[in-house]
């Protein structure tokens, strides 16, 4: 019964995909992965040490992920501010005050 408790904690607490979604407007948005937590007792860290320890690889390769997902939804971000701006600029140069 423990060590089914403790599988089950595992997977609801694996790490989430940090791989970008695309908005509608094709603007990337990033979900961060979440952190895998250790079982406070020192029997399950022992059963499952190979098992934790692949999950906080998996973590740190999500994580990784999620960084370039923020630099490919902060690029994507200041390209539309740039097409924002222009637009603007040409509204403002069409009806002047």
């Amino acid at each position: 019964m423990q060590s089914t408790f403790a599988i089950l904690i595992m997977l609801i607490a694996a790490p989430t995909a940090a791989q970008p979604f695309d908005r509608f407007d094709g603007t990337p948005y990033c979900l961060p992965p979440v952190r895998p937590l250790l079982p406070i007792s020192a029997d399950l860290l022992r059963e499952y040490r190979v098992e934790l320890g692949t999950e906080f690889s998996e973590y740190f390769d999500l994580a990784g992920a999620y960084l370039r997902c923020l630099d490919a939804a902060g690029a994507a971000t200041r390209q539309e501010i740039v097409a924002a701006i222009a637009d603007y600029e040409r509204l403002e140069g069409e009806n002047p005050p």
